[in-house]
């Protein structure tokens, strides 16, 4: 039985062998990126906070631009989910960093469509990093394709809580921002249910 089990993985790996998720490099373990990528990524990792026009502390990873962009669209779009390995790595020393000063980490809200950051979240509660959902999104207008104005003006009233107090100091984590009217509209709200200090952070911020 035991030689069964690793002649079928074997035949497994030959059939769908582990490619880099950038250059599709052969690869003979389960990273999602080949170390050379993966290398490029960190030189183009921000590592700073940002000013942004909503949040006191803005945290993005990565613009969302060429290699980063390339990324998680075979993330979010191509069942790349292995991916989360490599996202849950970058998240590591930030989300450590706020934990260590007392923060609680909140998912933004999501739907379940999006299975590659319900994968990402899942995965880093699994690694020990405790994920709150408590934001809910009821549903509104479509939103792609609308302008930031457009966008705060549908989102308004759409997000909920499912509890009915929050940590004073939390970390709102989410995917992609763009224009921010999402993270805008949990923001306001966590404040107003108690937070007293809110930090977002982001894995790409999309500038354009």
């Amino acid at each position: 039985m035991k030689r069964y089990k690793i002649s079928f993985k074997k035949v497994i790996t030959f059939l769908f062998p582990n490619k880099c998720s950038l250059c599709s490099k052969l690869m003979a373990n389960n990273y999602a990126v080949c170390p050379s990528c993966a290398e490029k990524l960190t030189k183009q990792q921000l590592n700073k906070q940002l000013n942004h026009d909503y949040f006191d502390e803005f945290v993005p990873l990565f613009y969302y631009k060429d290699d980063i962009r390339q990324l998680l669209i075979n993330f979010k779009f191509k069942s790349f989910y292995n991916l989360k390995y490599y996202f849950a790595a970058a998240l590591k020393d930030t989300l450590q960093s706020y934990i260590n000063d007392g923060y609680a980490i909140v998912a933004a809200p999501t739907s379940n469509r999006n299975s590659s950051f319900l994968a990402l979240l899942s995965y880093l509660n699994h690694k020990g990093f405790k994920i709150n959902k408590y934001l809910i999104k009821k549903s509104n207008k479509e939103q792609k394709g609308l302008n930031r104005a457009e966008r705060l003006e549908a989102i308004k009233g759409t997000i909920k809580l499912k509890v009915n107090k929050v940590p004073k100091k939390i970390v709102l984590l989410d995917d992609i921002l763009t224009t921010g009217a999402t993270c805008n509209e949990c923001v306001k709200l966590l404040y107003k249910m108690g937070a007293s200090k809110i930090a977002v952070v982001v894995l790409a911020y999309d500038i354009a």
